[in-house]
């Protein structure tokens, strides 16, 4: 049985977010948690755009394109979210949030409680490595000052944690994303349970972004590096 053109070309869409959204390879120069949160970033970055792409190319291949229908055009990006769910699309207005079907919703709902459960492991790493980050920072300052490690890895292990804070930071903002879009389908469909989720992610982007604004102080504040003597 041969394929319609708008299932080939959805088909090939989702293919290409199952494909491309990787995380990066474990570096063994980093902690587990540098690693773990590192990768979460990246991977949520991948999710949340290539899960919108899902949205807006099955709205730009399905029904619409088929037969000029600007509701079906809206239909057919709304059966997207399904799809794009699986990989984290957002909602990015009430009436996208509207266009969803009711197992849609809850299809959104399950990928936001499984984003939330994982990222209380984030939470977790993001804690432990606050305290490490502040831990080495003070050796590195000593070492430094002691002469133990040269200008140029002192400079080398302060790029590494502003990887790590922009890690945190970025995780926080796709939390806030997602609690917004939740908040948008919880608001469309008068759902507690999108309602709940929305105001758990939205506290654990608080918790995240806080971390990551003190770990950006410490780094910041971390001492210049000496002028070099004549």
């Amino acid at each position: 049985m041969s394929l319609s053109p708008f299932r080939i070309s959805a088909a090939s869409v989702a293919m290409c977010v199952l494909v491309s959204g990787c995380a990066p390879s474990y570096d063994s120069s980093l902690t587990p948690e540098q690693n773990r949160l590192r990768q979460r970033s990246a991977q949520q970055n991948n999710m949340i755009g290539e899960g919108a792409a899902v949205l807006g190319g099955l709205a730009a291949l399905g029904v619409g394109l088929g037969t000029g229908s600007a509701k079906n055009a809206a239909l057919a990006g709304a059966a997207g979210a399904l799809v794009g769910g699986a990989v984290g699309a957002l909602v990015a207005n009430r009436a996208q949030a509207q266009e969803l079907s009711e197992d849609q919703v809850k299809s959104q709902i399950a990928t936001e409680q499984k984003n939330i459960a994982q990222t209380q492991t984030d939470i977790q790493d993001a804690q432990k490595e606050l305290l490490e980050t502040q831990n080495n920072l003070k050796q590195l300052r000593q070492q430094l000052a002691q002469g133990q490690i040269s200008a140029e890895a002192y400079q080398a292990k302060i790029a590494g944690y502003q990887k790590d804070v922009q890690a945190l930071q970025n995780l926080a903002s796709m939390r806030q994303k997602q609690a917004d879009s939740m908040k948008l389908i919880a608001d469309a469909h008068g759902n507690s349970s999108a309602a709940l989720a929305s105001q758990q992610s939205a506290a654990q982007s608080k918790q995240l972004a806080e971390v990551a604004s003190i770990m950006a102080q410490d780094v910041g504040q971390a001492e210049p590096i000496p002028a070099a003597k004549a």
